[in-house]
């Protein structure tokens, strides 16, 4: 694997599906499970993998698990990049924080403690050895997925508009859309690509995608 993208959940999984088909990628595997992501990391295969982590906290339970597997893995790391909503919060800095925090825990890191350090929406771990070095980038989407297309979708489907956001999106995929979230979740980048956060989300995996193809290329 050599970018793994890291969600909340199965919108934002759906929602990505739709804007790798977009960029005309093909090569990509959807995970909601861990062990399935451990498991293609085992077999290093030059892949982009989406994994739905069932919410934030899992979020960083599970980059902290990654920023401890990836510093025995036999080959180069792979680039993560996680997703998350806002929601009020910083959470930026909440990722880094609580790397910063694991890494420092002597039960998990016995000898040398990587070193920590932040570029704008990149965090990047030196475990001090063989020049290995992982790279988390980090995308915030303003408010949610899910506020946001239901914000812009609200007078085309007034009737579902009292809704909570969630509730909203699969009122509509059930009731509008027969249940088929890839159809909706297309319809959506369609409708709404002019909207400031779509551009900014597909800019910034644009340029991931890119710079590992670079990376891949170099490399061989």
């Amino acid at each position: 694997m050599n970018l793994l993208i890291v969600c909340e959940g199965d919108n934002d999984s759906s929602f990505l599906k739709a804007m790798l088909k977009r960029l005309e990628i093909k090569n990509y595997f959807i995970f909601n499970r861990f062990d399935k992501v451990q498991e293609v990391l085992r077999k290093h295969d030059k892949k982009i993998v989406i994994f739905a982590a069932k919410g934030k906290r899992r979020i960083y339970k599970y980059v902290n698990k990654l920023v401890s597997m990836l510093r025995l893995h036999p080959k180069e790391a792979p680039k993560i990049i996680v997703i998350l909503d806002k929601n009020h919060e910083d959470v930026l800095n909440t990722v880094f924080n609580n790397i910063g925090k694991f890494i420092k825990s002597p039960c998990k890191f016995h000898q040398i403690s990587p070193k920590i350090s932040q570029k704008s929406n990149l965090i990047v771990i030196d475990y001090q050895r063989k020049d290995r070095i992982l790279e988390i980038g980090v995308f915030v989407v303003e408010n949610s997925l899910e506020t946001n297309i239901k914000n812009s979708l609200m007078r085309k489907y007034k009737k579902y508009s009292d809704l909570q956001p969630h509730d909203f999106i699969r009122a509509i995929i059930s009731q509008e859309y027969q249940g088929d979230k890839d159809r909706f979740f297309t319809m959506v980048l369609t409708e709404l690509s002019d909207e400031m956060w779509i551009k900014e989300l597909e800019k910034f995996l644009k340029i991931q995608i890119a710079a590992n193809l670079l990376k891949n290329a170099a490399s061989k």
